[in-house]
């Protein structure tokens, strides 16, 4: 009886990591293109005002952003989005930089993965102005 238990626990263990890795990327673009209009109607709708100094990467890495690589399950994910959100508010980095820092930390397969994805979305995409990044 436990070892027909035991086995069905790994049925359902694969299953359940079968459908969230095919979810996962569709979520991590979802955010990333919410992420891209939000970006694209602040610049767009925002007063100009006087002009602040400008935010660097450096900055945001003081305030030790998480690194993400992609590899592990999808509650590390869901942690890794948490923190990430902390220390992109934390650091004060503007609205229409959140992407380019929070990418900045990308690793191995998350990096992978988002390369291809500038790739591809590489005619839809506003160029990304690196301030400071170093």
């Amino acid at each position: 009886m436990r070892d027909q238990t035991t086995v069905q626990h790994k049925r359902l263990a694969a299953l359940v990591a079968k459908q969230v890795a095919k979810v996962v990327p569709q979520i991590l673009s979802e955010v990333y293109e919410n992420v891209r209009k939000s970006s694209e109607e602040s610049r767009t709708d925002a007063p100009k005002a006087t002009p602040k100094a400008a935010f660097s990467f450096k900055q945001f890495k003081t305030c030790g952003p998480k690194e993400f690589t992609g590899e592990d399950d999808p509650t590390a994910l869901f942690q890794w989005f948490n923190s990430i959100e902390v220390t992109l508010r934390q650091s004060g980095c503007p609205d229409n930089l959140r992407t380019l820092n929070a990418t900045g930390v990308f690793q191995s397969r998350a990096l992978d993965w988002w390369m291809a994805e500038r790739k591809k979305n590489a005619e839809t995409m506003q160029p990304m102005v690196c301030h400071g990044m170093s």
